[in-house]
């Protein structure tokens, strides 16, 4: 599920505002730079953003403790 869609003019500190504080969430940054040699480039980031203050929900409490056999 896509929670939000950022726009390209948008910078890093409107990216970080985004991001809840308290809360764990996978996030796809693309980012495009110029080089010092004056070239175009772009980098894609894939984030897993947690907090150790983040709830951990029921199903997943759930299956992490499950004896398995």
């Amino acid at each position: 599920m896509v929670e939000k869609l950022g726009d390209p003019s948008q910078s890093c500190e409107d990216f970080d505002a985004s991001i809840p504080a308290d809360e764990c969430r996978y996030v796809v940054y693309d980012y495009d730079f110029v080089t010092e040699e004056n070239c175009q480039k772009s980098r894609i980031f894939f984030i897993a953003w947690g907090v150790r203050s983040a709830f951990i929900a029921a199903p997943d409490l759930g299956n992490s403790s499950r004896n398995r056999k």
